[in-house]
């Protein structure tokens, strides 16, 4: 799961890229077709054509904005998928943390228990001067 978040999260922003990219070819479709348009009403240019020459580009322009549109949700999906990856990237360094918590309290543990054996080793080997001469 982890894994595939940075993963989402690049495909996202490749596919942005992708539609910013189609965004400007419509931009200068559109603005090659408004050229046209001024190049062509300059001649005498019948009441169809001018007609077909505009709904063109009022086509043009509804297909920019659902681009526009997409390009808008795909900014938002990636800004959640940059969330996500924020959130599961925190929670792994709180668990690296708790990990090297619990790991140095263990061995701490050990250290005590290794102490405590050696303690008792000890006064097991040499007892005391005063348990000695009171017997």
């Amino acid at each position: 799961m982890v894994s595939m978040i940075p993963r989402k999260l690049a495909e996202r922003v490749g596919q942005l890229k992708a539609q910013e990219e189609c965004i400007q070819r419509l931009i200068q479709q559109r603005f090659l077709n408004d050229q046209e348009l001024i190049k062509s009403s300059e001649k005498e240019l019948k009441g169809g054509e001018y007609l077909l020459y505009k709904q063109f580009g009022e086509d043009s322009y509804m297909v920019f904005l659902s681009k526009e549109d997409e390009k808008q949700q795909t900014v938002k999906e990636i800004d959640v998928a940059r969330e996500n990856l924020i959130a599961v990237m925190k929670e792994r360094k709180i668990l690296e943390r708790l990990k090297e918590k619990k790991f140095k309290s263990v061995l701490s543990q050990a250290e005590k228990l290794g102490q405590a054996i050696n303690d008792e080793m000890i006064t097991m080997r040499y007892p005391s001067k005063r348990k000695v001469n009171q017997s």
